[in-house]
């Protein structure tokens, strides 16, 4: 059985398959050849889902995590039109929307954004959460042009006409104000 096991795992390495496969080899079962093949490649493609939510999902800079189901609609005013369920659907990212939240501290703002990028990565968005725009500009010298992309970014949805780290993204986050001091 570890004869096999050892070269399964050197096939999966020289066909460039994750170790997953070698090892669900063993569990995943069938009653025909196919339906075990069938199986086996179906366990494999579930895995690295989750692999890729996770990176989206660690690579999009949440500072905790958070879902819907922990989230309270009631304490929040929403737009006619707008629903809870409509944001964890995404349906303004669908449609080319913006979304912009304003409210006093602690009303949820941050929370809700986070949920919703949670859902996008789910979704297999790419995402981007920038809590500190200024410190974050000061801690690593970005510049002007830099926020003149991200502007056009919005603007224009072109994410081939950007630079740096924004291509890699679908949908960038701000939950903090972006207000100039005077």
């Amino acid at each position: 059985m570890d004869d096999y096991r050892d070269a399964i795992a050197s096939c999966c390495r020289q066909l460039r398959l994750s170790a997953n496969l070698a090892d669900n080899a063993f569990a995943i079962e069938g009653e025909t050849h196919q339906e075990y093949l069938y199986n086996l490649l179906s366990e494999e493609i579930k895995c690295r889902k989750a692999a890729r939510i996770g990176k989206l999902i660690n690579s999009a800079g949440f500072p905790v995590q958070h879902n819907f189901a922990a989230f309270h609609p009631d304490e929040v005013q929403f737009p006619s039109g707008v629903t809870p369920e409509s944001l964890k659907a995404l349906e303004f990212f669908h449609a080319g929307n913006n979304l912009v939240m304003y409210g006093s501290t602690g009303t949820g703002k941050t929370m809700l954004s986070i949920c919703i990028g949670m859902e996008a990565c789910r979704s297999g968005i790419p995402v981007k959460f920038f809590q500190r725009l200024r410190r974050e500009a000061a801690l690593h010298s970005f510049t002007r042009s830099w926020i003149r992309q991200i502007s056009s970014f919005w603007m224009n949805s072109g994410m081939s006409r950007t630079t740096g780290p924004v291509p890699s993204c679908c949908l960038i986050i701000f939950p903090r104000s972006m207000k100039r001091k005077s």
